[in-house]
């Protein structure tokens, strides 16, 4: 995982989540869940969250792409800007490491190999679940690179499939050294580790009032009826705003780390999403819903980037479809527009585009949305506080509408 995965907000488990029972206040998240790890209630997976980290115990630890078992003494830095480091005993010495949600596991989870090594090697593969350094990322092609029993390394092309264009220059090739029950990674006759993702899945849902988005906890019971007909681990973690980002009233500290946090949070729905039926019937007319149906709809296949896609109540399905035409619509003429300016703009490529009346049926339909769009979200934002619009006026800008990508 790359640095700003410590930037995304607190992700919460769906073991967390179980035991708290109901969706928690950020502010109110860390001692509960104090009192339930000194109370052993919580099971011992992976990954291993700040909490739930032991006191001067043993832990796995993922250093240089290698997975060792090394004894935990204490993190270090705070949350705001991502600094946060575990610092660890290695052979004596005290060492430090950038903290990453998904590279600290229970003692011996992936550092002792219990079965056979396969008779062969030659199907495994990374699977589209594995996050590539570089997020944007998908594999393009890969390849069984060395072995160190029971570590595997891949080399991996990938490219940005959400590229406007994708030439050979623009692919990236990397190693990638996973261990071979990681649940990421696929091997004859191993029997993988969840859980399933190495990545948060962002959860996507209507505020049922103003002060607690779930007062009767119908959306917590979706979410939990959703994970196990997923089938998802105990431990697979979750962004949900009111659980992962500081709630108003906010202290001076707090509204800093938001403001911080806010982007990557939002980032999270265009990789692996969740949305709510409870409450969506009017989904079309949010915008911060439809922000992040947007996000969602920005796939990262072959992957699909909503995992509910197909659960869908009618009118939240119609938002998402709503959210995924607007995009390819913008996207396809932002496209055609980049390639007839690389000619210049009094190219004959460009003349023949302009003068083709559907190019500009979907220039205009694709201004016209974005325009729809930012005056949704300028109604939302007159009861936002004042010092977070410049923020959210610019996430729309860059995650959306890309314009920093221009």
């Amino acid at each position: 995982m790359n640095e700003d995965t410590a930037q995304i907000g607190s992700p919460i488990t769906l073991a967390e989540l179980k035991l708290l029972g109901e969706f928690v206040r950020w502010q109110d998240v860390g001692p509960r869940v104090s009192d339930l790890v000194a109370a052993k209630r919580l099971p011992d997976g992976y990954p291993l969250v700040p909490s739930r980290l032991p006191a001067s115990g043993t832990v796995d630890l993922c250093v240089s792409s290698r997975w060792r078992q090394v004894q935990y003494l204490r993190t270090e830095g705070t949350r705001l800007g991502g600094d946060q480091r575990i610092v660890y005993l290695d052979e004596g010495m005290e060492r430090r490491t950038r903290y990453d949600w998904y590279g600290v596991a229970p003692a011996g989870h992936y550092t002792k190999w219990q079965g056979p090594r396969p008779e062969t090697l030659s199907g495994a593969q990374l699977l589209d679940r594995y996050e590539l350094a570089q997020r944007n990322h998908v594999i393009h092609s890969q390849a069984l690179e060395a072995v160190d029993w029971p570590y595997l390394t891949f080399k991996v092309t990938s490219f940005d499939p959400n590229a406007r264009w994708v030439e050979r220059e623009d692919m990236w090739t990397g190693s990638y050294t996973v261990h071979a029950a990681d649940a990421r990674v696929k091997v004859e006759r191993v029997v993988p580790r969840e859980p399933w993702f190495n990545t948060t899945i962002a959860v996507s849902h209507r505020w049922l009032s103003p002060d607690h988005p779930d007062p009767d906890g119908d959306q917590y019971r979706e979410l939990l009826a959703l994970s196990e007909s997923l089938g998802l681990h105990d431990n697979q973690a979750f962004l949900i705003d009111y659980c992962s980002l500081p709630q108003q009233p906010r202290s001076v500290e707090d509204a800093a780390w938001f403001r911080e946090n806010l982007p990557g949070f939002q980032t999270q729905f265009k990789y692996v999403t969740l949305v709510l039926n409870v409450g969506s019937a009017d989904y079309s007319t949010r915008a911060w819903c439809m922000f992040e149906l947007m996000l969602a709809a920005m796939s990262r296949a072959p992957r699909p980037t909503l995992l509910n896609h197909d659960k869908l109540d009618e009118p939240l399905a119609e938002a998402a479809q709503l959210a995924a035409r607007y995009l390819e619509e913008s996207g396809w003429n932002q496209q055609q527009l980049l390639k007839a300016f690389r000619g210049g703009l009094n190219s004959t490529t460009y003349a023949q585009w302009a003068r083709d009346p559907a190019n500009v049926a979907l220039y205009n339909a694709s201004i016209e949305g974005r325009r729809a769009i930012l005056e949704k979200f300028q109604r939302e934002l007159e009861v936002a506080d004042p010092n977070d619009t410049p923020l959210i006026v610019d996430l729309i800008e860059r995650l959306v509408f890309r314009e920093s990508d221009a």
